[in-house]
């Protein structure tokens, strides 16, 4: 039997064992949403939770208010979680451990993708896996065709979001165009980018045999000067 099995088996008798309010279905079914909305494409097939805390007395008056999981558990198979219950008077939080089967459709590498090359169909394809292959955040559908590879990711490996960088609007040695306001005044001219940068960013410029200036990238071809 495998180390996985053996560890369902033995919450599956836990889960029996602790078959009250404070296990409920209500506990199971919000934590299922908090993968799903993680995970969309998530396809849950076993979940087994079990009490780490000891329920007060008066339990049966006490509401489920919140459930808290932190980022770092949506990524793991197995973890824990908490609880937060009220009464008229008082909030108890109390906390479960959580073991999940499950599988996602993950975009892996069809090939070996070199450093700064675009991700695409052409070098990756959806591949249903098992969740606790998952150790951080992969990417969806919109990664593809916008991202790059931020080094050599060899073939058949899963592609996270850690792997990629954004395709800049502007690359580091661009021509560009630069504009200056100064006491009204406008002025054009044209400034090298000396780094990558996506609209909205300040990157570094330079005017020919100049100065270096600091600017906003306003579109693929254009800059604001602000210092």
């Amino acid at each position: 039997m495998s180390q996985i099995l053996k560890i369902f088996t033995l919450l599956l008798f836990v889960n029996t064992l602790f078959a009250t309010p404070y296990n409920s279905d209500r506990v199971r079914i919000s934590l299922i949403k908090k993968f799903k909305q993680h995970y969309p494409n998530m396809k849950i097939e076993h979940l087994f939770i079990s009490p780490l805390s000891t329920p007060p007395r008066d339990f049966e008056s006490y509401k489920m208010k919140a459930i808290y999981i932190s980022q770092a558990s949506l990524h793991q198979y197995k973890g824990t979680f908490s609880i937060l219950y009220v009464n008229k008077t008082k909030e108890r939080r109390l906390f479960y451990k959580y073991l999940l089967d499950a599988k996602l459709s993950l975009y892996k590498t069809i090939r070996t993708i070199k450093r700064g090359e675009i991700i695409d169909s052409d070098n990756v394809e959806l591949s249903l896996g098992k969740f606790d292959s998952v150790r951080f955040e992969p990417i969806n559908g919109n990664y593809l065709g916008n991202y790059v590879a931020k080094r050599d990711i060899q073939e058949d490996k899963i592609i996270f979001k850690k792997d990629l960088k954004i395709i800049p609007d502007i690359k580091r040695g661009d021509s560009i165009d630069a504009i200056l306001f100064d006491s009204g005044i406008e002025a054009r001219f044209n400034v090298t980018a000396m780094q990558d940068g996506i609209i909205g960013e300040i990157i570094r410029v330079r005017k020919k045999h100049q100065k270096v200036f600091k600017a906003k990238v306003l579109s693929k071809t254009q800059v604001e000067i602000i210092e």
